[in-house]
């Protein structure tokens, strides 16, 4: 028996050594014990196959060297597009075109006044808005003459009155449309166009005689929203100036005399530069004026009485708002007064608009629509026709300047 158990024994151990790959599935825990070498050996093959994957994972993943990631890839562009380190400028291009024609001589000295009144607003405004601006200035009669040409605003001299003399036509036509030439020689997408017009009469010795073209040009010119056109007219002309042109009814204004039209001028400068500042690209009311004289008692009616909350009060002296009211044993706050309007005014929207019935204590608020003022944005306001009634505007200033003779409204309310 001892014998035969010992022959069986011998052939496993041969096929142990046969075949050492299967013997790890197979042996118990006595039989490894027997053979640590071959453990030992196997052990290290196991370890060798698992960690191949660990010793090939870099190869499997050069994500970083090869493939950027969505964070490296913005990394890499942000040195490309760097943030801007200036303020985006607004640009402007103005071209002011004056009539000298012979009818013109006895505004000579005024019209040239307009002219470096307007350039001295732009560089104001210009500079406060941070607008780049360009100003070209033409002369016309028979003929047109460019004085200045998209010079840069903040260059800009006074003009010399001895280069404006009067003799001739009225080359209307050529001269507007010299002016947009002028201006649009090099377009950019954040540019916008004014043209800004003084005339004394009509259109009698142009080239370009179609009015039918003309009006269809400038036409053209507005549907882009980046041109404004504004006409100073003679008095009795801006119907018949609105008919020629096609203009928005706020760009067009009349002049009795040229006082009248150096206060337009720069108001409507004002005007165009707020607008711009408010981010439109163009005007359709240059000229803001507080005309009540074509405004219809309807709509007057329907404006609110607030008679009762007021009392007006009479400007004895020239005298600074606050003190003027306290001398009235009254208390001053800061939004409690409404001055009357004498003068032109930059009017801010949030700046109530009162109209005072002429010989009543009749107060109405709620004005600044019926005046084609705009509701949002500051309006640059030239006192006009105010037929039966004085305008009051609100004021949040203590030391508004009264004009002594005017008239302010204290709010009891407030």
């Amino acid at each position: 028996m001892t014998s035969k158990i010992k022959s069986k024994a011998k052939p496993k151990a041969k096929n142990k050594s046969k075949t050492p790959a299967k013997a790890p599935a197979k042996t118990t825990a006595k039989s490894k014990a027997k053979t640590p070498k071959t453990q030992s050996k196997t052990v290290n093959s196991k370890k060798t196959i698992k960690t191949t994957p660990k010793a090939k994972a870099p190869v499997k993943t050069p994500n970083k060297a090869k493939t950027p990631t969505k964070a490296s890839v913005n990394k890499a562009k942000t040195p490309a597009a760097p943030k801007p380190t200036t303020p985006v400028v607004t640009k402007n291009r103005v071209a002011i075109v004056v009539d000298r024609s012979g009818s013109m001589q006895s505004n000579r000295r005024g019209a040239v006044s307009i002219f470096n009144n307007i350039a001295e607003t732009i560089k104001k405004n210009a500079r406060k808005g941070d607008q780049e601006t360009e100003v070209s200035l033409s002369y016309f009669n028979n003929d047109v003459e460019d004085i200045l040409v998209n010079e840069v605003a903040s260059s800009l001299k006074a003009i010399a009155e001895s280069s404006f003399q009067t003799s001739g036509g009225t080359a209307l036509f050529d001269a507007v449309i010299q002016a947009i030439k002028t201006i649009e020689r090099t377009q950019a997408k954040d540019t916008a166009y004014a043209v800004v017009v003084l005339t004394d009469g009509e259109e009698n010795t142009s080239l370009a005689k179609n009015p039918d073209v003309f009006r269809a040009l400038l036409q053209k010119k507005m549907a882009t929203d980046l041109w404004t056109f504004a006409f100073m007219v003679p008095h009795g002309y801006k119907a018949r100036f609105l008919s020629l042109t096609g203009l928005p009814e706020g760009n067009v204004e009349e002049w009795a005399d040229i006082r009248h039209a150096d206060t337009a001028a720069t108001a409507g400068i004002s005007q165009y530069y707020a607008d711009r500042r408010a981010g439109k690209t163009h005007s359709k009311n240059f000229f803001v004026q507080t005309d009540l004289s074509k405004v219809s008692k309807a709509e007057i009616r329907k404006l609110d009485d607030v008679s009762g909350d007021i009392r007006i009060l009479n400007v004895e002296k020239e005298s600074d708002i606050r003190e003027f009211v306290e001398s009235k044993g009254l208390t001053y706050t800061k939004g409690c007064a409404a001055y009357q309007l004498t003068k032109p005014e930059e009017v801010q929207d949030y700046k109530e608009i009162y109209l005072v019935k002429k010989g009543t204590k009749t107060v109405l608020a709620g004005a600044r629509q019926i005046l084609g003022m705009p509701s949002s944005g500051t309006a640059k306001v030239v006192p006009g026709n105010h037929a039966d009634y004085d305008i009051f505007v609100l004021s949040t200033s203590f030391n508004r300047k009264l004009v002594r003779g005017t008239k302010l409204l204290f709010i009891k309310t407030i």
